[in-house]
């Protein structure tokens, strides 16, 4: 009679004495009626039995693969060809058996985070890496070996009368606990006041060819109108010459975004605010999409972001090969009305260029952001969506405007939150880690590396053209020029 084993767990010597560990906790449990059966090779590899031999059978028999995910296990030989000969035979995953579990982050010696492999990435894991949270997510291993559904937020006596009362309650149903759901909206406090006067021209491209650099102040010219955030009577108002002074107006800009007719105006002076900011950044915007954002680069450049003292990601490159291509995180990012408040909203995606100005072509661009945005686990999107105002910050705790005027607009870089009454066990995160610079290595290693990307729109590309070769692309461009570029300041946080 073959013998069942739950779980072969897939570990690499430097960890050992972990999944030893875990190992013997898991053969404390029950499965049915029985024990649950570990494969570990210190108890089931006996002296002068073979190696090969022993490691296949118990791939073969197990129900369960168990990959102990550690900077250290991606550098070894043997236990990558032990998880990568079960991804041969299960490729897209549905059979279920491989279970990635995250050990150590970052190397405990070199601090090197770890990169997980693209084939495990599509996988949900479950973290071990901090000591604290091993009980829980050892339930839910515990959970997945037995074949039970995660439990939904925590038993109450509430939960227990509608149960009573309820056949569609049970195990799968939701139970009445408190969850705090983050969002990717940033609150904004407004200046005071916004002012107006009738305008001498109804040109906006004159007004902006005024200013001798490339970056001006935000103004919004409207129904023979100019909107600033400038006092009217400044004498250092840049827009003095464009101003009749027949008509001046100063108007609470509280007042003007609760008027359903006039709020679009404020809006829109606020979007050109963050607009003329994120130049100064290096941060553009395409020609018929200012509300996407992208950091741009020359060859040879790279363009970075640290989050506090963690490590370094890579902003936007240029990628080798034979098709020059700019991969570049971005994001759409604008303001909106909600309840009378001013709320940035920020949602990040990708951005292809042909150089790292010049956008590819728009359809297959777009089209290859949403695929990739797509495959990234909620963590992954909510951590970038985060970074985007560190960035437009400079890294402190609160992004400031420029308006040209006495108060800037000032935005919050921690998002709003809603309340749930449902919640899923183990589906949780340290949010107040993910806002302070202590977790800038998490944030910054889960995030994608930008050659994956490439060349996987590279190969997205030769299978529309169906020749298996992306070289020779030559997509269309679409953006206006870039003024100044080398005039701006790099990106420092």
């Amino acid at each position: 009679m073959v013998e069942v084993i739950d779980v072969f767990l897939c570990h690499t010597g430097a960890n050992k004495d972990w999944v030893r560990n875990l190992a013997e906790q898991l053969e404390n449990e029950i499965v049915g009626d029985r024990p649950l059966r570990v494969f570990f090779d210190e108890w089931d590899i006996a002296p002068g039995e073979n190696i090969l031999s022993r490691i296949e059978q118990g791939l073969t028999q197990a129900r369960f693969v168990a990959v102990a995910l550690s900077p250290a296990l991606t550098d070894a030989s043997w236990p990558t060809l032990e998880w990568q000969t079960q991804v041969y035979d299960d490729p897209t995953g549905k059979r279920g058996r491989i279970i990635p579990l995250i050990v150590e982050k970052f190397d405990p010696v070199s601090q090197r985070p770890l990169e997980i492999p693209l084939p495990l990435r599509l996988l949900r894991y479950i973290d071990f890496s901090k000591e604290d949270h091993f009980e829980q997510q050892f339930q839910l291993l515990l959970a997945r070996i037995r074949g039970d559904r995660p439990s939904r937020g925590r038993p109450s006596a509430l939960a227990d009368r509608i149960a009573a009362v309820n056949p569609a309650a049970g195990p799968e149903a939701p139970a009445l606990v408190d969850e705090i759901v983050l969002g990717n909206l940033f609150l904004a406090e407004l200046p005071e006041w916004v002012y107006s006067d009738i305008s001498t021209t109804s040109s906006p491209s004159d007004i902006s060819r005024s200013f001798e650099d490339h970056l001006r102040s935000p103004f919004l010219l409207h129904a023979h109108r100019l909107y600033t955030f400038v006092p009217n009577e400044d004498p250092s108002n840049p827009f003095h010459r464009f101003l009749t002074g027949s008509d001046r107006r100063r108007e609470r800009a509280s007042e003007v975004l609760e008027d359903p007719q006039r709020r679009s105006l404020l809006v829109w002076l606020c979007n050109d605010t963050l607009r003329q900011h994120c130049y100064g950044l290096r941060l553009k915007t395409p020609r018929r999409d200012r509300h996407r954002y992208y950091p741009v680069v020359s060859k040879g450049e790279t363009r970075e972001f640290s989050w506090g003292k963690g490590a370094k990601l890579t902003l936007a490159k240029i990628t080798s090969g034979g098709n020059p291509l700019g991969v570049h995180h971005a994001a759409r990012m604008r303001f909106i009305e909600i309840a009378s408040r001013l709320h940035l909203l920020v949602q990040p995606c990708y951005f292809f260029t042909t150089d790292g100005i010049n956008r590819v072509e728009r359809k297959k661009a777009g089209r290859y952001s949403v695929r990739w945005g797509g495959r990234e686990g909620n963590r992954t999107v909510l951590r970038r969506t985060l970074m985007w105002p560190r960035i437009l910050s400079r890294g402190a705790h609160e992004i400031t405007l420029p308006t040209g005027g006495p108060e800037p607009i000032k935005i919050a870089t921690t998002p709003r939150y809603g309340r749930s009454n449902q919640g899923i066990l183990g589906d949780s995160m340290d949010v107040q880690g993910l806002l302070e610079a202590e977790s800038a290595r998490e944030v910054s290693s889960e995030l994608d590396d930008l050659d994956e990307v490439a060349a996987d729109y590279r190969q997205a590309l030769s299978d529309e053209r169906g020749d298996g070769d992306s070289r020779g692309v030559n997509p269309v461009t679409d953006i206006q020029s870039v003024p100044g570029r080398g005039d701006q300041p790099e990106l420092e946080f």
